[in-house]
C-alpha cells in the first residue's frame, strides 16, 4: 500500500494506492470541518483511510509528499531576491517574512517529523520512506488514471504556485512523464492573479474563484479594462513563457487595501468592492469578464503551442486553474486536441493521488506509471443503513424506511421539493456528484432562487449544475468534436436552444451549464433516481448542488447531514434507505 499526501496548504488530502489501483482518497476539510483546511496535515483523512481499508500504518510501504521540500528553500529565496531586485518596494520586508514562514512550513525535517510522530501514534515500528516530490509532477501524474488507455499525450498544469513554478507542460510517452517542455516561474502566475482579483472583488482568495468565474458571465467587454489587463496579465510568446504577470499589481508594491493586491491595482481599476456593494454593479462584473477572457486567451495559446510542439492527440489538465469550468469549456470548444481530460480534483486536493502513484513507482524502481482507470471519484467514506439508523434514533428524529428510495426521491423532486441526498461513498473534490448532494427540480423556474436563498445562503444570481443520464446528455447540451470527460461538472457546455426553456434553473446567464453525465455503471442509485424523473416528467435531469451551506465543507457523516438539513430550507432528507421529513 502506498500513501500520497499534501498539507499544510489549501485543500490538504490523502490518497491510498496499491498496484496502480486507487482505493481511498479524501480531503481533510471533510473531517476538520474547516473550509479547505489550509493549515492542516491530512492526518484525519489518513486515519479514515486506515479504517475504511481495514489496514494499519505498518501496511504503508512508502509515502509520497507533493512538494519538493528538499530544494524549496534555496530556489524560493533566490527567486524572491531576483524579484525584489527587479521590483523593489515598501513590501519587501513583508514578502521576506512571508517567504520565511513558508520555508518553515515546508522544511523537510519538520514535515518528516510531523509525519513520523503521527505514524508513531498509530503504533508503527518502522517508518516507511518519505519521498518529497515536485508539486506539478504530482498534478501531472494525477491525470493519467483518467484515461490510462492513452500511452502518450501532453499534460498541462496551471496552478497558483508549486515550489516556484506556476505553469508546467509535460510530454507523456510510453507511460513515462518526461521532463517538462516548458515551465513558467514566479512572479508570473495565473493562479496568483486570479486570487488577487478574487480578493479585490470582495471574495476569499483560493476559495471563491468560482464565484468570480460565474460573475464574469454577467460582464461585457470594456476597452479600458482590456488595456488594464494587458498590463496585469499580459500574453506573450511561448518562448517568453506564454504570459507575464506584473508583480507590482500584487505583492511588490504598497498594499493598503488587501493582502494579495496592491495600491497600484486600485489606481487603475478603482476601489475594491466593499461588503455592502453588489458584485453585479457594472464595474465589478466587467472586471470579472476582463479577467476571465484574459485567462482564456492565455490558456488557448498554451494549448495551441503544446499541440504544435508535441502533436499530441490527448491532453490532460490539472492544477487549480483548471477548476475553472468556463475556461475548460473554451479549451474543448477550440477542438485543438482529439481528447481532453480534466482532473476533477484539479486543485491541491488532487496532488495526493499523483504523489501516491509516484511513490509506488519510485519504491518499485520503475520508470513507468501504470495506473488502473479512474471510473469515478466516489473514493471516500461511507455509512451503511445500520450505522445511519443508529444515528437517526440517537437524534430522536422521525423517519420512515423506503421500499424504493430512488422512486420516492424522484416523486418529491417532481413535486418541487428540495431534498438532500446522502448515499454511498463520498466524492472527492469540490463538486457533489450524487453522493452528498442537494437536489431540486430543474424544470421549476424558481428552484435556483429558492435553493440559493433558503438553503445555500448565497447570492441569488449564482448558477447551479444539472445531472443527467448519459443516454440523454446530447438531448440538452452541444458537444464539440473534442472528446472530454463529462462526469465531473468540470467543463461548461452550451445548452441546446431546444432545451433553454426546459431546464431554466440549471442554465447560466450565458446559456451554458456545467453538467454531470451520470452512468448506471458507476452510480446506479443516482442513475435510477434520474430515470424515475424521466418516467414522471419526461426529463432525466436534476438540479444538483453540494450538500452544505456557504462557507462550510460538504457533509461527510450522517450527523452533519442532519445538522445541515434541520438548519436550512431543505424539505426532505434521503439518507441510505431512510427518509427524514420536517
Amino acid at each position: 500500500m502506498f500513501l500520497g499526501l499534501f498539507g499544510p496548504g489549501p485543500n490538504p488530502s490523502a490518497c491510498f494506492v496499491q498496484n496502480g489501483d486507487i482505493l481511498f482518497w479524501a480531503e481533510e476539510e471533510r473531517f476538520s470541518r474547516i473550509k479547505t483546511s489550509p493549515n492542516s496535515y491530512p492526518f484525519q483523512s489518513i486515519k479514515k483511510g486506515f479504517k475504511y481499508l481495514k489496514i494499519n500504518a505498518s501496511d504503508i510501504k512508502a509515502i509520497g509528499y507533493a512538494w519538493d521540500c528538499n530544494n524549496y528553500k534555496k530556489s524560493a529565496m533566490e527567486n524572491l531576491k531576483r524579484t525584489a531586485d527587479k521590483y523593489p518596494s515598501s513590501s519587501d520586508k513583508l514578502n521576506l517574512l512571508a517567504q520565511e514562514r513558508l520555508n518553515l512550513i515546508y522544511n523537510p525535517e519538520i514535515i518528516r517529523k510531523k509525519i513520523t510522530c503521527f505514524l508513531r501514534n498509530e503504533d508503527i515500528k518502522e517508518i516507511p520512506p518519505i519521498y518529497f516530490l515536485p508539486h506539478h509532477l504530482c498534478h501531472a501524474a494525477s491525470t493519467i488514471p483518467l484515461y490510462p488507455e492513452a500511452r502518450e499525450g501532453a499534460i498541462i498544469s496551471n496552478d497558483g504556485v508549486g515550489g516556484i513554478i506556476s505553469s508546467c507542460i509535460f510530454e507523456y510517452k510510453n507511460l513515462i512523464i518526461n521532463s517538462p517542455l516548458k515551465e513558467v516561474k514566479l512572479p508570473n502566475s495565473l493562479g496568483s492573479v486570479y486570487a488577487a482579483l478574487t480578493e479585490f472583488l470582495g471574495y476569499r482568495a483560493y476559495e471563491d474563484e468560482g464565484r468570480v468565474m460565474g460573475l464574469s458571465c454577467y460582464g461585457k467587454y470594456d476597452s479600458y479594462l482590456n488595456k488594464c489587463f494587458k498590463q496585469i496579465l499580459k500574453p506573450v510568446s511561448a518562448e517568453e513563457g506564454f504570459y507575464k504577470t506584473d508583480p507590482t499589481f500584487r505583492y511588490n508594491y504598497m498594499r493598503s487595501f488587501g493582502n494579495r493586491f496592491s495600491d497600484k491595482l486600485v489606481d487603475i481599476l478603482g476601489q475594491p468592492r466593499k461588503p455592502n456593494e453588489s458584485p453585479l454593479e457594472p464595474r465589478f462584473k466587467d472586471i470579472a469578464f476582463a479577467l476571465q477572457t484574459s485567462l482564456e486567451e492565455i490558456l488557448i495559446n498554451m494549448c495551441e503551442w503544446t499541440k504544435l510542439k508535441t502533436n499530441a492527440e490527448n491532453c490532460f489538465f490539472a492544477g487549480g486553474i483548471h477548476m475553472n469550468c468556463k475556461a475548460n469549456g473554451k479549451i474543448v470548444s477550440k477542438n485543438i486536441f482529439k481528447r481532453c481530460f480534466f482532473q476533477p480534483a484539479a486543485s491541491d486536493n488532487g496532488v495526493s493521488l499523483g504523489a501516491a502513484m509516484l511513490a509506488e513507482k519510485r519504491f518499485n524502481k520503475k520508470t513507468t506509471i501504470n495506473p488502473k482507470k479512474l471510473d469515478s471519484i466516489y473514493m471516500g467514506t461511507s455509512y451503511n443503513d445500520i450505522e445511519i439508523e443508529k444515528i437517526l434514533k440517537k437524534a430522536k428524529v422521525k423517519y420512515i424506511e423506503s421500499e424504493n428510495i430512488c422512486k420516492d426521491a424522484a416523486i418529491s423532486i417532481s413535486e418541487n421539493k428540495i431534498i438532500a441526498w446522502f448515499q454511498g461513498r463520498m466524492e472527492v473534490g469540490a463538486r457533489s456528484l450524487g453522493a452528498r448532494s442537494i437536489l431540486a427540480n430543474p424544470l421549476n423556474k424558481e428552484a435556483r432562487d429558492l435553493v440559493n436563498l433558503n438553503v445555500k445562503n448565497r447570492e441569488k444570481w449564482r448558477p447551479f449544475c444539472p445531472s443527467v443520464t448519459e443516454e440523454h446528455f446530447r438531448n440538452y447540451f452541444l458537444e464539440p468534436n473534442t472528446i472530454c470527460n463529462k462526469e465531473y461538472m468540470i467543463v461548461a457546455f452550451d445548452v441546446k436552444k431546444s432545451a433553454l426553456n426546459q431546464i431554466p434553473s440549471c442554465i447560466h446567464v450565458d446559456n451554458t451549464a456545467r453538467p454531470q453525465k451520470v452512468s448506471k455503471r458507476t452510480n446506479p442509485l443516482y442513475w435510477n433516481l434520474l430515470n424515475y424523473l424521466m418516467e414522471i416528467q419526461d426529463h432525466p435531469l436534476v438540479l444538483n448542488t453540494s450538500f452544505n451551506v456557504k462557507g462550510e465543507p460538504i457533509v461527510e457523516n450522517p450527523e452533519q447531514a442532519l445538522r445541515c438539513f434541520f438548519s436550512t430550507g431543505i424539505d426532505e432528507l434521503f439518507i441510505g434507505s431512510f427518509i427524514v421529513k420536517k
